[in-house]
């Protein structure tokens, strides 16, 4: 992909736009021009089907173990606070547990 001769005079203007900040008519033309000549020199995608069905389904997996492990990680911090709560003051403290 070619690069733009202003990437940074592109990128402010394209930071604006999505911010949802006017641009004047200049501006816009250059904004859209660059956009435009972007979208022509950029390579083509190319669709692996298997490749992103395997993909997906490692995200679904990383999900059920992620909200499994999220469930465990509550278990054990109400184990944590409860055996804290048992504590005096100065062995919390001590430990640098919340008080």
């Amino acid at each position: 992909m070619s690069q733009t001769l202003r990437p940074q005079e592109w990128w402010d203007l394209h930071i604006r736009k999505a911010r949802g900040e006017a641009l004047n008519a200049g501006e816009l033309r250059f904004y859209e021009e660059e956009s435009a000549r972007q979208d022509r020199d950029a390579p083509p995608l190319h669709l692996n089907l298997q490749e992103i069905r395997q993909v997906r389904e490692s995200l679904a997996d990383l999900s059920r173990t992620n909200s499994t492990l999220r469930v465990r990680l509550d278990v054990l911090q109400n184990q944590v606070d409860q055996i804290e709560q048992a504590m005096s003051q100065e062995i919390r403290e001590t430990i640098g547990a919340k008080t």
